[in-house]
């Protein structure tokens, strides 16, 4: 039979399907992940775990890397406007009708797949069969469609295997929390297509992801959710939200939206210079980061810093490849001596799943 790679995010489904495909004995010869560099660290370690799994039984595994970081293309990539009329930088937000990071991600599995002259399977819900891909001829399947099982019952398959996704740095009483308990879908955290629901959970439990979604929005014009709801105005939003509902108060009145379009814009007044932050930067041009890729610690030297009012990004390069990275990410994803990133590394393996 043909070479067959299981496409997987490492959310419920895709995971669902190779857990599923291996207790059933179907042929399964890899099992493929596409990093985009902005996963919740939940996903990373259900990675960890099933990879664990993968090396027990004998199954190759892979992860797959953009062409660029994913913080350089969102925010600094040179991009020409459709019409011709000019240039502007970055993409901005992915989601919605703006889906470049999915593009991307699509295009390296197709492009890996067609290397190996591939079977894919695609983690597809028997409750989601408009996603498939019927053309004829494609090389992808679904499982899941197959064996009937839907978004609830690959949910409910995980988490009976032990898999949670945990995500540490909460506001619970054991400062972690269930991802699927406030999310719909545990897509990459800075998503464009979460909506209002699952937004007002991370700010209310993941509050350094908050934190990362303010510093990339102040990077950007462009409003996360469109006009009047960027997430300057959604952290306004939520606030008001909480200490009206705490006095019994209506938050669907007139005098509600009254009162959170005057906060908004005094907000907005603030961001746009009548308070100037300047953020310390512990790099300047020329000094070396490291990050960890293919689990060793990998340098880039600084080459650009653009900042703004309370905001940073910073750009640095080696012979084969970019990184973009952000204040949030330094002690992170990001560090200052390879010593750092060598012992965040050495913990990272040290704290893989007991069944390794």
């Amino acid at each position: 039979m043909k070479y067959t790679i299981a496409n997987v995010s490492c959310g419920k489904d895709s995971l669902a399907m190779v857990e599923e495909h291996i207790k059933r004995g179907r042929q399964l010869d890899e099992v493929v992940m596409y990093d985009t560099g902005m996963e919740f660290q939940a996903i990373y370690d259900t990675w960890a775990k099933l990879t664990a799994r993968l090396d027990e039984i004998g199954i190759k595994h892979t992860v797959l890397y953009p062409a660029y970081p994913f913080r350089w293309d969102m925010l600094e990539r040179l991009v020409t406007r459709r019409d011709g009329s000019g240039t502007y930088r970055g993409y901005g937000w992915c989601g919605g009708r703006c889906r470049w990071g999915t593009t991307a991600k699509t295009s390296a599995m197709d492009k890996y797949a067609k290397s190996k002259d591939a079977i894919v399977l695609v983690g597809i819900a028997a409750d989601e069969k408009h996603r498939m891909d019927t053309s004829e001829g494609t090389n992808k399947r679904y499982p899941l469609v197959e064996h009937g099982m839907s978004e609830a019952d690959c949910l409910a398959s995980c988490y009976a295997m032990g898999y949670e996704w945990r995500e540490s740095g909460a506001c619970t009483p054991d400062g972690t929390i269930r991802l699927y308990d406030i999310l719909d879908r545990v897509s990459c955290w800075c998503c464009r297509n979460k909506n209002l629901k699952e937004l007002r959970n991370i700010w209310r439990y993941l509050p350094e992801h908050w934190e990362g979604l303010k510093e990339l929005q102040g990077c950007l014009d462009q409003p996360m959710k469109g006009t009047g709801k960027s997430v300057f105005d959604l952290d306004v939003r939520y606030r008001l939200e909480d200490e009206w509902q705490g006095k019994g108060l209506n938050i669907r009145s007139r005098k509600f939206f009254k009162a959170l379009h005057d906060l908004q814009e005094a907000g907005k007044d603030d961001r746009e210079g009548r308070v100037v932050i300047k953020p310390y930067c512990p790099v300047k041009v020329g000094d070396m980061v490291y990050t960890i890729r293919d689990n060793a610690a990998i340098g880039y030297r600084v080459t650009e810093k653009s900042e703004g009012n309370g905001w940073m990004v910073i750009s640095a390069r080696r012979n084969d490849g970019r990184l973009s990275f952000g204040l949030l990410d330094i002690g992170k994803t990001v560090f200052l001596t390879r010593e750092e990133a060598e012992k965040a590394l050495e913990a990272k393996n040290h704290e893989r799943p007991d069944d390794q």
